[in-house]
């Protein structure tokens, strides 16, 4: 196609007005303002609408009830002072959840290895409190949006043999 009449058609085009802007001082902004709360920041409102959210959504410790001080119940001094909860999961299963205490400056590596090294001492003394010992674990650590980690885990409890080994019956032998 020839460049002139690709420009004659765009001239024959008509162009659409540009929108109009509704001005603020107009009746139709004023009208459209009582409507659309979100714009209305005043600070007591403001203040008002963040009480609410968070009444409705909760806060942060939601669902943290029931934490044992790691420190004071094993008489540790871990600088990250965890915060644990065992919760039964099953038949010999359980769920850890270890919480860092408080900030500590330091690498991420650095405060989960105190908060797994944590949680492996809760979950061995749990397992020795039912008179067994520790089975299968997992732990997970995850980082939340303020950079305190929290570890996630499960582990099973082994009952301990009370009784002494009985021998086994020897099978028949079968000749054949």
């Amino acid at each position: 196609m020839p460049q002139c009449l690709h420009l004659n058609r765009m001239q024959n085009k008509r162009m659409k007005p540009a929108p109009q802007l509704i001005r603020r001082s107009t009746p139709e902004y004023q009208a459209f303002l009582p409507s659309t709360l979100w714009l209305d920041f005043t600070p007591m409102k403001l203040f008002t609408y963040i009480v609410v959210t968070l009444a409705i959504t909760g806060c942060a410790t939601a669902g943290q009830t029931g934490l044992l001080d790691f420190n004071a119940q094993f008489n540790q001094s871990i600088p990250t002072n965890p915060q644990y909860r065992i919760d039964f999961a099953g038949f010999n299963r359980y769920q850890i959840v270890i919480y860092q205490g408080v900030p500590l400056l330091s690498e991420r590596t650095t405060r989960s290895s105190f908060l797994t090294r944590a949680g492996f001492i809760a979950m061995e003394a749990h397992c020795l409190k039912n008179n067994s010992t520790l089975g299968e674990h997992s732990l997970q650590d995850h980082v939340d949006s303020w950079g305190y980690i929290n570890i996630l885990g499960f582990f099973t409890c082994k009952q301990l043999n009370t009784q002494p080994d009985q021998p086994q019956p020897k099978a028949p032998r079968s000749e054949i």
